[in-house]
């Protein structure tokens, strides 16, 4: 089975009329990042990139997301 690194955007979700979110998994000085990113719409409605997010070195994320999923899973009413 062959398994492919993802480089790119993974997720995106629209923050409000003129901005988006995107969860973006990059390299840069050969460590693997990843990006909560605001981008904002310009008057072309044209997406840039914006200063607004975190950046955090992916095994960062890694060992942060079983404590999230925890704390949403303790936290959240089940449907």
């Amino acid at each position: 089975m062959k398994t492919e690194k993802i480089e790119g955007e993974v997720y995106s979700f629209r923050k409000n009329a003129n901005e988006e979110v995107k969860c973006i998994i990059s390299t840069q000085y050969n460590q693997k990042l990843v990006e909560l990113r605001v981008f904002y719409k310009d008057e072309n409605d044209e997406l840039h990139r914006s200063k607004r997010g975190i950046v955090m070195n992916i095994n960062t994320f890694q060992q942060a997301l079983p404590h999230i999923q925890q704390a949403l899973n303790n936290t959240l009413p089940t449907p």
